[in-house]
């Protein structure tokens, strides 16, 4: 909930917090990563799970002509329920929504919580 900084009052009110990230990432001078380097960073140490994601690229390519890329809905709040980073296929063009079959379990031990 990193992402909300200087909105505490909302973070702490708010049942659901949900963050849609699409696109490349860039740290400084690093080179811009998609969700899915992102997500292979985080599971690096885990080779189940980075196998699962390495293979999406294969099961879930992206077409250019609907510029589309990957996306991730970070479920960063969900008061009563369970956290979890579903990922699609965004086409841009379209404003579609592809869900991508990819479980990687839950995720209530993220530190940014």
């Amino acid at each position: 909930m990193g992402a909300l900084r200087d909105s505490f009052k909302i973070a702490h009110a708010a049942d659901c917090i949900m963050l849609l990230q699409t696109g490349k990432a860039q740290r400084g001078n690093d080179q811009p990563r998609d969700q899915l380097d992102l997500l292979e960073e985080r599971y690096a140490g885990d080779y189940l799970r980075l196998r699962q994601i390495q293979d999406v690229r294969a099961q879930y390519p992206l077409n250019e002509k609907a510029k589309a890329t990957y996306a991730r809905l970070s479920i960063l709040k969900n008061r009563g329920g369970v956290t979890a980073e579903p990922l699609f296929v965004y086409e841009r063009a379209y404003h579609r929504f592809i869900p991508v079959d990819l479980d990687l379990g839950e995720d209530n031990d993220r530190e940014d919580l």
